[in-house]
């Protein structure tokens, strides 16, 4: 047999993910990025959920803390509001 075509162990190039074995998924397009970059910080090992938890309890607090505010002085709270959208972006960005 000549050693020409199929597959041979070490060829092509090396998969980026440390978790080598890969499955292909269907999802909803909006989703996908968001959802790959979530699969690649867990891959690397980082701890989501505890980032994620103390940001989202963050941007809780904020937001109910506008709520004590009156309607008159709705300043106070739409700079309380820029924030949180801003913390949340950053999330949501790494």
């Amino acid at each position: 047999m000549s050693g020409r075509g199929g597959s041979r162990e070490g060829s092509g190039r090396p998969s980026p993910w440390n978790n080598k074995k890969t499955v292909a998924i269907r999802v909803p397009e909006c989703f996908a990025q968001e959802l790959l970059n979530y699969a690649r910080r867990l891959d690397r090992g980082e701890n989501t959920s505890n980032m994620d938890n103390v940001h989202n309890q963050k941007v809780l607090a904020m937001l109910k803390e506008t709520l004590n505010y009156p309607t008159n002085s709705f300043g106070k709270g739409k700079a309380i509001i820029k924030e949180a959208v801003s913390i949340m972006e950053n999330v949501q960005n790494q």
